[in-house]
């Protein structure tokens, strides 16, 4: 019997290596005597538009097999 379960642990993996990207990357802004430049400012944005489309994905993917194991409970007679 195939199991209900997915394993999130990839998709728990992934976020938090994008939120430790993110993490990094402000302390080095926080850093710089003269403040982050323009560089620094694109890597950022960057940085958080991986974070929140890893994220967007995640919730994507629970979510379709949440609707896919609902969409088996219904069509199941009793």
């Amino acid at each position: 019997m195939a199991s209900n379960k997915i394993d999130t642990t990839v998709l728990r993996d992934a976020i938090s290596s994008a939120q430790d990207e993110v993490v990094d990357q402000i302390g080095k802004m926080r850093d710089m005597k003269e403040g982050p430049g323009i560089i620094e400012m694109f890597d950022m944005q960057r940085l958080m538009t991986k974070l929140s489309q890893i994220s967007e994905m995640s919730t994507s993917v629970v979510s379709a097999q949440n609707t896919s194991m609902m969409s088996m409970a219904r069509n199941t007679k009793g």
